[in-house]
């Protein structure tokens, strides 16, 4: 499969997302407009990673070589 680079961007704009929802950018100065951003516009964000990743994951549990080669990587990542 190949890369999705606008995908990649994508990312990289809901990671902010995910930033604003920790440290409320706005809370002092204007806090309705904070809630607004960090209670709701930013909150997509989660829930796209989720999508994005299960689309992604969703191409190698068909083939299982790939899903081994994916696991194997994981626990590389994580170890």
């Amino acid at each position: 499969m190949e890369r999705n680079v606008t995908l990649d961007y994508f990312k990289v704009f809901l990671s902010i997302l995910v930033i604003t929802i920790h440290i409320g950018p706005l809370s002092a100065t204007y806090p309705l407009l904070n809630w607004l951003i960090s209670q709701g516009i930013a909150r997509i964000a989660v829930p796209c990673f989720f999508i994005i990743n299960g689309y992604y994951l969703a191409k190698k549990i068909d083939n299982p070589k790939a899903l081994k080669k994916y696991i194997r990587h994981l626990l590389i990542i994580y170890a």
